[in-house]
């Protein structure tokens, strides 16, 4: 079996069937269930745009799969430690796994009803890898492996990246740096979303398969845990105005709404909310436009600047990313000039899709 680590976050641009995350303005993110765009800006744009438009990520494999966004790689990596109560994802009983489609039918139902079950994504993983053991391979060394999955994921919720053990990204840099309670726990919970939508495990595909179900519940259980805290400092600070808060806090806040894909009523919400900051200077042009294509494509109507978009297969294995339908296509580079955007011809060309060799 193969064995490949990936260097690069390669991701299922979204549709509107298929969602965490937003990384470095990939494309769309709309339910929590789909396949997330992965990856960086150039660099001289990668941390204004990450998680622009990410969903839940679908890991790599080393077999074939659908064309792919791929994204040059950005500077954000994870970072790791023990896992304090408050963000601890709670350990998952060990179940022995159920046996037969008709079980693997049960849980998966179980997981759409609720997405952040985690004892469920545990069973379902556990029945998936019993049931793809390659000829050769141990199931208790198999299971070891999927345990020690789960207690990366599970480091990655900590509260404190910096002795997490977790690599360093910018928004653990920032929560030290911050003396302000609220901006704390705002950069905490965007550490959060980055580092769980950027994980990048290396292991055989069986393990992949496996960890699958309960990597996505980890995400839905995030990010459900990050838009209740986020409406909470909302209703009683009003938003991490730039001018109070600085213009990182405002970024970070508007990461946390724009991967909300499961609350779309709230993230219309919140574009209403924060269009007089726009004009105020409290909140940058270019993150109300991304989140305003967001609202629009998710309610299946045309988006405004283009920032959402997909791969489609134009011959035979050959993909380009295109946006989702516009409002006057003719016109787009106008709009996005007003918002602070490039041209959607140099915006799309940051964008590449293949056949994923790697994932």
């Amino acid at each position: 079996m193969m064995v490949r680590a990936f260097a690069r976050r390669c991701c299922t641009a979204i549709a509107l069937a298929g969602m965490v995350m937003g990384l470095s303005g990939c494309v769309l993110l709309t339910t929590p269930s789909a396949p997330e765009a992965v990856a960086a800006l150039r660099a001289r744009r990668a941390a204004a745009r990450i998680d622009a438009t990410a969903a839940v990520p679908q890991l790599p494999r080393t077999t074939p799969a659908p064309a792919r966004v791929r994204r040059a790689p950005t500077a954000e990596s994870p970072v790791a430690g023990a896992v304090p109560p408050a963000y601890a994802v709670p350990v998952a009983p060990s179940i022995a796994p159920a046996v037969g489609d008709a079980d693997r039918a049960r849980l998966a139902a179980q997981l759409v009803n609720d997405p952040t079950d985690l004892a469920t994504a545990e069973q379902l993983g556990l029945l998936d890898l019993a049931a793809a053991l390659p000829d050769g391979v141990d199931l208790a060394s198999a299971t070891s492996d999927f345990r020690a999955m789960q207690d990366v994921l599970r480091a990655g919720l900590s509260s404190d990246p910096a002795s997490a053990g977790l690599p360093e990204n910018r928004w653990a840099a920032a929560r030290r740096a911050s003396i302000d309670p609220d901006a704390r726990q705002l950069f905490t919970m965007t550490y959060r979303d980055q580092w769980l939508l950027s994980w990048a495990p290396s292991a055989p595909d069986h393990i992949i398969s496996a960890i699958e179900p309960y990597y996505r519940a980890v995400i839905a259980r995030a990010m459900r845990d990050h838009i209740a805290r986020l409406r909470d400092l909302v209703t009683r600070i009003g938003w991490f105005d730039i001018r109070r808060y600085g213009e990182t806090a405002s970024h970070a806040a508007w990461l946390i709404v724009q991967h909300a894909d499961f609350d779309t009523d709230y993230q219309r919400t919140m574009l209403d909310h924060l269009r007089p900051r726009v004009a105020s200077g409290d909140f940058q042009p270019r993150f109300f436009g991304f989140l305003t294509d967001r609202v629009a494509v998710n309610a299946g109507e045309p988006q405004t600047y283009g920032t959402q978009g997909r791969c489609v297969a134009v011959a035979d294995g050959v993909s380009i990313w295109q946006p989702f339908d516009m409002i006057d296509p003719a016109t787009v580079d106008e709009r996005r000039l007003s918002v602070g955007l490039d041209p959607l011809s140099v915006y799309r060309a940051e964008f590449s899709c293949d056949a994923a060799e790697d994932g």
